[in-house]
């Protein structure tokens, strides 16, 4: 596995979106990534205590990684044509699992409804980290 500290800066990248915001949901023992009320990224645990990072994906896009890397699968305890997942402890570079929550920030804002989608780009100008609007959403 590449560098663990490189692992805990991965919040912060998942934070520097706009209008993102993280919500700890006891229930679940889980860390919710949420923009515009919607999750798009959520770290979690299987039984055994394994890390797990789940996310919104396209299936197509993700064939070939679920090929090539040990560590992601599709969605653990989540609909599998949807989401996707990533055993935190296996061969999954910190860098590539940016990438992909990236690509998931991306596919949950499109969802979301035009009068938010059109905030969040009105912060995106203003440079805006669109706090307030996590705040309205969240």
């Amino acid at each position: 596995m590449d560098d663990p500290d490189s692992y805990e800066l991965l919040p912060e990248a998942f934070l520097s979106h706009t209008g993102a915001y993280e919500e700890y949901k006891a229930e679940w023992q889980a860390t919710l990534y949420r923009v515009g009320g919607r999750m798009f990224a959520i770290f979690h645990e299987d039984k055994e205590g394994n890390p797990y990072l789940s996310f919104k994906s396209v299936r197509a896009e993700m064939a070939e990684l679920y090929d090539r890397y040990e560590g992601i699968i599709p969605g653990f305890h989540f609909n599998k044509q949807h989401w996707s997942s990533v055993r935190m402890d296996l061969d999954v570079p910190p860098e590539l699992i940016a990438r992909l929550v990236d690509r998931s920030y991306e596919l949950v804002r499109e969802l979301l409804p035009k009068r938010v989608q059109r905030e969040l780009e009105m912060a995106d100008c203003q440079g805006d980290s669109g706090e307030r609007l996590a705040s309205r959403h969240g």
